[in-house]
């Protein structure tokens, strides 16, 4: 592998890298995704219990019933 984006990407990587940057913050948490990116956006909130100040997801794939949670809030 070439680093953690190359040509088959592996979400687990993503996630591991979008961790160690929300650790490593104490300014407002801020989630951009657009895509796969909004993918690994909705894996990680499910994963962690983290307080965001703001999630904006761009043409997000579905994802289990997190979808289902947010839109009902």
């Amino acid at each position: 592998e070439s680093g953690i984006f190359n040509l088959f990407p592996k979400a687990e990587n993503w996630l591991n890298k979008l961790d160690s940057i929300v650790n490593d913050t104490d300014k407002p948490i801020i989630l951009v995704g657009y895509s796969l990116g909004a993918r690994t956006v909705l894996m990680y909130l499910e994963k962690k219990d983290i307080k965001v100040d703001t999630v904006i997801l761009i043409a997000a794939p579905p994802n289990s019933t997190l979808i289902g949670k947010v839109a009902r809030q």
